[in-house]
């Protein structure tokens, strides 16, 4: 019953994180409009003037220029996939925001969820040896030791 107890609270922490990420994944119902997945795409693609934003959040004439593009690219039928990659073939894998989720795209995804994992086990491993290790206690010569220097004092 104690383990339970114990347990009970990590087990329903790993069901609301299990659910949180499946309605974050879900696809969303019906059919997005062309302005929604240009705006998904502008976000995803950096700013070629100022690299630190993307096309989206962008304000000068490349960005507004880009954000048309791929506007037209969407109303002449072409898919998201198709832009990101015409814009990868034009500016190189530099122009997406987020990582390649392959080659070493995917070691700059792995690497910080392997970091925390080990971060996570090495903590599990020190809070179980703390709690198994005994509790020291002081033996009848540390406590003539002790009162033997408080005496001197």
């Amino acid at each position: 019953m104690t383990g339970l107890r114990r347990w009970a609270p990590w087990g329903a922490l790993a069901v609301v994180g299990v659910a949180a990420l499946a309605v974050a994944a879900w696809p969303s119902a019906g059919r997005r409009t062309i302005s929604e997945r240009a705006h998904s795409i502008e976000s995803e693609l950096r700013c070629v003037d100022c690299e630190a934003l993307s096309i989206a959040d962008s304000s000068t004439s490349n960005a507004a220029a880009q954000r048309t593009d791929i506007e037209q690219r969407l109303r002449a039928g072409q898919s998201d996939a198709q832009i990101r990659r015409a814009y990868v073939d034009n500016y190189g894998p530099s122009i997406l925001l987020p990582p390649e989720d392959k080659g070493l795209g995917m070691v700059v995804w792995a690497l910080p969820v392997g970091a925390l994992v080990l971060g996570a086990g090495g903590l599990a491993l020190a809070l179980r040896r703390w709690r198994t290790e005994p509790r020291l206690a002081a033996s009848s010569a540390d406590e003539q030791l002790v009162r033997r220097t408080r005496e001197a004092r």
